[in-house]
Formats: structure tokens, sequence, C-alpha cells
């Protein structure tokens, strides 16, 4: 679909968010079927089908391929797209195994140089090197003997061996070799094209690709570089030398080592890129599939050499570019502006970000907003979110949580903040972006100065990389980075200004560096010579193309170009001299607001803005001036509703006036691209507690939560077989050692005995259901107080696999309660905590011992540990009656609550039911609910799974 006729106001299913969908047990048909409802229902447009970890249904085979199958049939039926995914877990390459099995050829290669020799079988002799002065020489085997006093550096081909669990007991491969990639893709590719090719291009979309990369680095010995077998003939073959020749000026420093490290990275990269992502673009291009992912450690310049050369170049071969963005923060905006610079550069139009994993099993909707708006006004909008587990059961649950998928209460109001990405995700691939500044990367420097074994040099460069790069977020000018391998490309000089693919660029800004290419050279010369700009900003590069300037190519250069150091101050006074800013975003003093990103975009020639505060704490009032004077409207995407906006006119320029609360962002965009005409934005607000507002709220409300309460039993003693009991200690430490690290001080077939204990202040109800919740009860025999329990379960507690076994009352009583689970490992039992839901509150101490007591029903709002819920995962309601005069009901619009610890907030006034709210400013337009005298609040609070 043209970006031009995208509505973004009701944007098409592709622009939802479509999330990492966890395959990890042993697959039933009719389980995929009923989870792709579940995120039909929950505003997601799809999924990728990816393999993980604790998959039993063996990758590849008929059964796989048969849940594959069902899995397209049901998200053809639900209008939603089936994302294929290339590998059993990550990195990409490997088949599951399939392909390092084939032979040594296949499996992954490095070169490793050290001052000892290398024997074990997996070496390779290349050639022992005499180390002098910074020079170096090939050594004979006869030379060896008699040199050995001296400085020796001993360079080996290494061979991943089999047996690394990660990869399957196998081992990573060699992707620099296009055979090996070709098995990989006949092994995957072609397995599911010889059965899903009718649906290429349609159901299924495209394939994603995870973190390949040319050299698996925890698993090589250091130091080591990237290696496959005809590497010397290839590096020959395009720098016209034999690099076996000169192997020590990789690793060591030595007068060549600048020019050897920059050809070996430039060579090594580009052979990644022909190998693998040409050959895999161009495999998909042929069979309609879009390909889309993201490469192994794309976020700096030491872990983009160690692992896959420079990120951008590989972006050409994709069909939709991505990142990932791991944990919650907003850090790191190099990985996200090199995807989106080759994205809008490429007029690829959009860029995904594989998001949210290691956040947490308690991210909330405002986290993800948070999260996801800092990365969209960088240039993201397909978002990725990691990640839904088909199960959570044993190790599954600790899987980069959380899982964002039907185990967490707030599950069915998900399309809250789906539908609301859905809309930002459209708005920001509609018409272009507005950048007028090119930062040149300082990748190839970085080769210049890389030492496998000493990072002092190239991390020295990626802090001022990442310093001058926040300073222009910071300081609202936007900029795209320019690869210089894909300016070699699809770099020109036209009208006064640096053309890269179709973005054309008057200023051309120039970060610390070494080392520029002469074809750069050449076209920077070009840009001066008809008028533009040129800045040098800190260290001045004095190498061409690795190589010292013998030619004088830089004093050409510098008679035209404007050399600033590396202080903000003074990169803000040299832009705004050489940049007209079309807008800024200012506090009362007239300082740009840092903590407010921006995009500016031209949409059917109107001006648009998206802004986000990415503050979590501060509110911003902000003064948005704008150097035009077209009539603005504010689009709202969460109501989405369009508000006329006031602006007063400042000479050539008009402000607006808008406060920013914590995460809240606005979207302004000019009158002409508004479909219908903007409503006026009531703003009068009333705060629960406020004296002023004439209004009072008791601290207690009435209280009712909307499902079972639970305590977790996370630690437990332990016996094997008749000996004596251990203490009580973390189930998760048992858990890592006798599963994780399979240090089982005992027989599988011996019997191992597991016993929990909670209190209860008084004897419970007999008129109440009360269950426990395990994880393999089959495996288990079950005694609570010293009773048989049956281990057959009454069905699934918020995880198909968390089974509730139910418990009589007569059997627990007050005081200690004992819960002894017996079992074997040759029943392949789960380590895990035991939950014990029903209806009670809970007491703590230490954090280690529950006590349970009888609920009550008032409490104050909000504080679920100290109310007796500290591991509820559900929905409460607080309810209240209050009092308005018929003199308040004249004043009283809006209800603003404080920041409360809960995902999702509804509720109603008399009845009539207040919106959906997922983040701050929690606030509800509620005049017309009103009346005067008695009124009833009723406030519905969702938390998460922690």
């Amino acid at each position: 679909m043209s970006s031009e006729k995208i509505d973004f106001m009701h944007p098409p299913s592709e622009f939802y968010p479509v999330p990492f969908w966890s395959w990890n047990d042993r697959l039933k048909n009719s389980e995929l079927v009923r989870q792709i409802r579940e995120m039909k229902q929950a505003g997601l447009s799809g999924f990728f089908m990816h393999a993980r970890i604790g998959l039993e249904t063996p990758y590849l085979t008929g059964k796989w391929m048969t849940h594959i199958r069902t899995s397209v049939k049901e998200a053809a039926l639900q209008g939603m797209s089936a994302w294929l995914y290339d590998e059993d877990t990550w990195p990409s390459g490997f088949a599951g195994g399939i392909v390092p099995r084939l032979g040594p050829e296949y499996r992954m290669k490095a070169l490793v140089c050290s001052r000892k020799p290398q024997d074990e079988p997996e070496f390779e002799r290349i050639h022992a090197y005499l180390l002098e002065k910074g020079t170096y020489k090939i050594l004979n085997e006869a030379e060896i003997d008699r040199s050995a006093s001296y400085d020796l550096l001993y360079c080996s081909l290494w061979t991943a061996p089999l047996g690394n669990p990660r990869f399957k007991n196998t081992s990573y491969v060699d992707l620099l070799n296009p055979k090996v990639v070709d098995a990989f893709l006949k092994s995957t590719h072609e397995a599911y094209a010889s059965l899903f090719s009718d649906e290429f291009g349609r159901v299924i979309p495209g394939i994603f690709t995870d973190e390949p990369c040319y050299l698996y680095w925890p698993d090589a010995p250091k130091p080591a570089v990237p290696w496959t077998a005809d590497f010397p003939d290839y590096f020959e073959a395009e720098n016209g030398y034999n690099l076996l020749h000169h192997l020590p000026a990789i690793f060591e420093e030595t007068v060549n080592s600048p020019k050897i490290r920059y050809d070996f990275w430039r060579t090594v990269t580009q052979r990644f890129v022909e190998t693998f992502s040409k050959k895999v673009y161009r495999w998909c291009e042929a069979h309609k599939l879009q390909l889309v992912g993201h490469y192994m450690a794309e976020d700096t310049l030491r872990n983009q050499i160690r692992w896959i050369g420079a990120a951008m170049p590989h972006y050409e071969y994709m069909h939709l570019p991505g990142i990932d963005h791991l944990s919650r923060n907003i850090q790191n905006l190099i990985t996200v502006k090199q995807a989106s610079s080759a994205a809008d550069q490429l007029g690829k139009p959009r860029t995904l970000s594989e998001t949210y994993g290691c956040s947490g099993w308690n991210l909330t909707f405002e986290h993800q907003k948070w999260i996801s708006e800092w990365q969209m006004a960088l240039g993201i909008n397909f978002i990725n979110p990691h990640l839904s587990l088909y199960t959570a059961r044993g190790d599954r649950k600790r899987d980069y949580p959380p899982s964002l998928h039907y185990q967490q209460p707030w599950w069915h109001d998900y399309a809250l903040i789906n539908t609301y990405l859905s809309r930002l995700s459209a708005f920001l691939t509609r018409g272009k972006r507005v950048v007028d500044l090119l930062v040149l990367h300082p990748i190839e420097s970085a080769w210049t100065v890389f030492n496998p074994g000493d990072f002092t040099a190239v991390d020295r460069l990626n802090r001022s990389f990442v310093h001058i790069s926040e300073m222009l977020a910071s300081l609202h000018f936007d900029f795209h980075f320019g690869d210089e391998s894909l300016i070699a490309g699809h770099g020109a000089v036209k009208d006064g200004g640096l053309r890269v693919g179709e973005f054309q660029y008057p200023v051309v800004l120039v970060p610390p560096a070494v080392t520029l290419r002469s074809t750069t050279i050449d076209l920077l010369q070009q840009f001066q010579e008809t008028g533009g700009t040129l800045i040098f900003v800190g260290e001045k590069p004095s190498f061409v193309d690795g190589r010292e300037d013998s030619g004088g190519r830089y004093g050409k250069l510098s008679e035209k170009a404007y050399f600033i150091p590396e202080d903000e101050e003074t990169l803000e006074q040299a832009l705004n001299t050489f940049i007209i800013k079309e807008f800024r975003v200012l506090d009362e003093a007239g300082e740009e607001i840092r903590d407010i990103v921006v995009q500016h975009r031209k949409i059917d020639g109107q001006d648009a803005y998206f802004m986000a505060n990415t503050s979590l704490v501060r509110t911003r009032r902000a003064i948005v001036r704008l150097m035009h004077s077209h009539e603005m409207v504010e689009w709202e995407p969460e109501s989405n509703r369009l508000c006329r906006i006031e602006s007063h006119f400042v000479g050539a320029s008009q402000e607006i006036e808008l406060v920013f609360e914590p995460t809240e962002s606005h979207v302004l965009f000019g009158k002409g691209l508004a479909k219908t005409e903007p409503q006026i934005n009531p703003v009068e607000p009333l705060r629960l507690k406020t004296p002023a507002a004439g209004m009072t709220f008791d601290a207690q409300w009435d209280f009712y939560p909307g499902t079972e309460n639970a305590v977790t039993l996370d630690y437990c003693r332990y016996r094997i077989g008749r000996g004596e009991w251990h203490g009580r200690q973390p189930v998760i430490f048992l858990w890592k050692e006798w599963v994780q690290q399979g240090r089982r001080p005992f027989d599988p077939n011996e019997s191992l005995q597991l016993e929990f204990s909670f209190f209860w202040g008084e004897r419970p109800s007999g008129n109440k259901n009360y269950f426990m919740v395990i994880e393999t009860p089959a495996a288990f025999e079950i005694e609570v107080n010293g009773r048989h329990v049956s281990n057959q379960d009454k069905g699934w507690w918020q995880d198909i696999s968390f089974r509730k076994i139910p418990v009589p009352a007569q059997i627990l009583k007050a005081g200690e309660n004992r819960i002894v689970l017996t079992t074997t490992f040759s029943k392949r039992p789960e380590i895990e905590s035991v939950y014990w839901i029903g209806d009670f509150e809970v007491s703590c101490k230490n954090n280690e011992t529950f006590s349970l007591r009888s609920q009550s029903f008032r409490k104050p709002i909000g504080n679920l540990v100290d109310a007796g819920y500290p591991f509820f995962a559900g929905t409460v309601t607080y309810r209240q009656k209050f009092r308005v005069s018929e003199e308040q009901k004249k004043y009283t619009s809006v209800l603003t609550l404080p920041s409360i610890d809960a995902v999702v907030i509804k509720g109603s006034v008399n009845g009539k039911s207040l919106s959906m709210r997922g983040w701050r400013p929690f606030a509800w337009h509620i005049g017309e609910m009103l009346q005067a005298g008695e009124n009833i609040l009723e406030l519905d609070m969702t938390n998460s799974m922690r």
C-alpha cells in the first residue's frame, strides 16, 4: 500500500503489533487455534511462529509442519498474518543443528592468534610469526625452534567442535561460506516453500531472521576474528595482496595495522553481506516473502565489528530492517537510528523493533507506550512485542520475560495499547520524515583501530559517537547516519546537497574519525563545491581507506570545512548557523526540553509532528514554536479524536503551549489533513482528595477482588529417599542446581520429597474452595497435613501448565499447614514454586513465611500488598459514594487520579462507564455523569503477573 493512502486514524491490520509467539512445548493444534483467537481479540494482527526454549515437538519435522499449517489456516480465517521464523531458537543459520552436522566444513571458523601455540584438535596452524619493533615476518618450522626465545605469534584456523548445548549439541555455523548458507536455505526456507508457497506473500507475508553473525563470539577462543576456508583467496582478489603475510597486523600494534585492519574488516563485512544477507534476501524476493529481522549486536562499534562487521550495510538486503531493544529502558539511540536511517534512505517504508524482552513480568501498558514511543520518534514503525509464551511451564517462564499473552490479568484489555500503537505506526509511515543533517557513521574508523585483544581505541571512538548523537537528539536536530558503503552505492551530489538514496542533506557532520573512504571524500569535495556545509567535530580523520593521506585529500576539504570541538554549546551554535529549525520545543526559560523527543514529517504537503515526553517522573510545560503559519490541530490516537488548539504568532512563527505529563505524547498536524472538524477540548481538572475541589472522598473504599487471591510458596525443605530433611531454601536454588546445571546428588529413580508450608491465622472456612496450583501434577504424589490429596486437576490457573488441585477445607487447620510432594526425576517433574489460591488475605514475615487470614472488604485505594494481596493477579474494584452540590456540578468536568500502581483502570460514575486508561494522565471527563446529591464512583484496577 502506498504510504500516501494509509488512513492512520483507521489503520489496516498490518500496522498492529505482531508478537513473537514462543512455541516452547509439545504443541497441540487445538491449543494453537485457541491462542490465535485470543491474539485476535487482543488487538494483534499476526504472530511470528518462533521455535523457542522448551520446544518438545521436533523442529522442521512433519509434526512441526502440521502445526504450521494449522496456524496458517486459522490466521487466514481470523484475517491475521502468520509470519515464519527461520531458526530453532537463535542465532539464525544452524537450522536446529541440521547444518553443522553436515561436517566440519559447515561449522563456524575463526582465526586465532596468540603467543601460545594452539595444539588442540580443533586448531590448524597457518603460520608462526616473529614480532620485532612493530614489524613481523613468517617463520618456517626450523626457524620456530631456533627463535623460541623471541616474541612469537602463532596463528591458526579454529573450527568449532560439536557438543554445544546452546546449539542442540552441535555448534554455530560458518555464514561466510556460501555453501553453508545454501544448506541453511535448503533445510529451512525451501522446506517451508515446498509446503506453503501458495500462502507466501498472502497469509505468510515474510520470514524473520534473528541475530545471524559471522562469529558467535562467546564460543570462539580469544582473541579471535571471523574466518572461512577460502577467505585468503577472496581477500587477495579484493585487495591485491596476500593477507596471510600480514595476520599479526590484525592482532598487534604494527606499522601496517591501520591499513591491514581496515582492509580485513571491510572485506570480511562485504563477504558476510554477500554470502548471507544478499543471498537470503534474493531467495525471499524470488519467493514473494519479505525478509525481516535483525542482526546480532548492533549496538556499539565494538560489538558490530566482533559479530557482524557493520550493521547498516546489511539493511540494504532486508525488506523490513529491524533491531532488538531489550529491557525496560530508552537507551542506545544508535541502534534505532542506524536501522531507521538506512530504511529511510533506501525507501523501505517500515522499520521493526523486537522490543520489551527482559522487561519483567510487571511491565505495564505505560511502560510499553514509553519504550515504543521513544523508538517511534527515532524511526521505528513496526512493533514486534517480545514475547508470547505458549506455556510458562518450568524454565520457560524465565525465558527473557515478560510473556505478553493470555497469562497476564490485563490480557483482555490488551487491545487498548495495541490499537494505540497501530495508529501511531500508520501515522509515522505516512509521508516523509524531514531531515537536513547527515552524520557520517564512524564504523570504518573503528575497523582501522580495532584490536581483538584491546578495545581501548574503538571504545573511545564509540563514546564520542554516542555523545554527539545524543546531543543532536536532545537539541532537536534530527539526523540520519550515513554509512560509507551505502553512500558509495547510493550517494550523489545534487542541487547543493549530498543525496543518499531518497534523502538530500544540505549539512554533513563528521564525528571524531580516523579514516574516510576515498569515494566519500570525492563526494564531499563535490558537495562543498556546490555550496554544501561540511562540519568536522573533534578529532579530524587523517587516513584515506585506512592509509596515510599522502595525496593531501583532507587539505582540500579543510579549505571550506568548519572545525568545532566536541562541545554541546559550540555544536548548537554551529548548526543553528546552517540549519533553519522548523520547530523548537522550549521550556519557560527558552531552552530546548531534552526529555521530549520529536519527529517532524511532511504528509500531503502538511507539516506533522509527533512529540513524546520520555520522563517517567517529570511533567513538562512546553512552548512548541513552529516556523510557519499553517493552522494546526491535535490528534489523540488513544481516543481517535481531533481537537482544536490555540496558538499565537510571534513574527513569522506560531507558538503552541502544551502540557506533557510523564510519558505523555502529542500529535499535531496541519488542519488540511483532518477529515472531520476538530472538537473543543475541555480542561477543568478535579483531583481525588483535593479540598479546593470542594469534594471529599473517604480514605476507606468498598473493596471487591475479582478473582481468587494467591500466595506463592517459593521456599521448601527437601529430602532424598529416607534421608534427613535439608533446611528451607528458595526453590529457584534447587532448580538451578538440579535442572539448569544438571548437578543432582541422587539417582533419577530415587525418591525426592519437597515440603512447602504456610500458616493460617484461624481455621479456614469449611464452605470455601481452596486449590493448590502445581506444574506437572501427574508427576507427584501429594499430601497436605499428612492426608493424601488426588493429583487429578480441575483445569488451569493463569497458564495452561499451572494445574489446579482441589484441597478439601476439612484437612486444613489453624497454624502451620504442610504440603509434601513426592516424585522421582525419572517422572520429569518441574521443580517450581507451588501456588495456593482461594478466598483469603496474606500477611508476610521476612519475605519467606506467609500467614493467611479471612478477607475484609474495606480498604484504602491502591496498595494491594498492605491490603493482604501481595501476590494477587487480576482485577479489584473500589467503590465509594460521594456528594456533589448543585454549584459543584456546574464546574466539575474532569476526574483525575493520582499515579496508581495498576496496568489498566476502568470504572463508572453512577453506572455510566468511564473509558479505559492504561497510562497517565488517568483522567476522565465526567461532568455529564454527575448528579446533584449522592453519586457512586467505581474503579476497576487490573495489575500484572508480578
